[in-house]
């Protein structure tokens, strides 16, 4: 375990499985205990017991964002098990590839309400804590703000994704003087159980294209893995990252350099 203040809490939306989950590791390993919220009671309840094996508090909560009164129950749920925040990862979100043609009122206020809405009020109802200890916001946005691929219809998704991404930049500057940090990280493809589950849905044509284009446009040679998101957060928030905020990051393989 690396040496952490014992008292030291993070709070990971989005965070029972993929790269949520990942974060919430490398931030338990790195000695930090952990609140993690996801909306599916038995991934909770699995995040909860891997992450507890490192040997800090863990503790997880069944909310599902896009309903009414999820910002209030996180709150609680943060509140009931610590009054130090230390560090806010506002990583939940939803991600669906509609062309704009066919995209409903609905599907766009669902958008709004899991990829926006928990970003901007948890930070908002969570800042005293993050005042208090001097903490850090990290926003989830992605690359998806300002590259777009082709044959992946992307309005719902990359308003959203850049919606966070200005939003993060904003917090930045009014919270600064505050002594809280606001940093933004923008993932490349990462191999997680969201990805799968969209690429599953694409027609065989569709995925071999996507599958090329991958082959073809990371420099690295490969798509992410959650480790890779985990371990620039984590460091975003240490204090070898003091001097960083209103910063948007990429950790994307490449793909965003040319």
């Amino acid at each position: 375990m690396e040496n952490q203040e014992l008292d030291n809490w993070t709070v990971v939306t989005g965070g029972t499985d993929g790269i949520g989950f990942a974060i919430a590791e490398r931030f338990a390993r790195g000695g930090s205990n952990v609140i993690v919220i996801g909306k599916e009671k038995d991934l909770c309840e699995r995040a909860a017991a891997r992450l507890s094996k490192h040997g800090t508090k863990a503790v997880a909560a069944c909310i599902d964002f896009s309903q009414a009164g999820a910002i209030e129950a996180a709150v609680q749920s943060v509140r009931s098990a610590t009054k130090r925040v230390c560090t806010l990862v506002n990583n939940v979100g939803m991600i669906r590839f509609t062309p704009l043609a066919e995209a409903t009122e609905a599907e766009f206020d669902a958008f709004v309400n899991v990829n926006i809405r928990p970003a901007y009020f948890l930070s908002q109802a969570l800042l005293p804590e993050l005042r208090a200890s001097r903490g850090n916001v990290i926003n989830m946005t992605s690359y998806f703000a300002s590259k777009m691929l082709p044959g992946r219809p992307s309005t719902l998704y990359s308003m959203t994704k850049g919606a966070i991404k200005s939003l993060s930049t904003a917090m930045a500057y009014e919270l600064g003087p505050q002594g809280v940090r606001v940093n933004a990280i923008a993932p490349g493809t990462v191999d997680s159980p969201g990805r799968s589950a969209e690429i599953e849905k694409m027609p065989v044509v569709a995925q071999e294209r996507l599958a090329e284009y991958n082959r073809q446009s990371y420099p690295i040679g490969r798509i992410g893995e959650p480790e890779d998101v985990a371990n620039l957060a984590f460091f975003l928030s240490s204090a070898e990252a003091a001097w960083i905020t209103g910063s948007t990051m990429a950790v994307d393989g490449g793909l965003t350099a040319g």
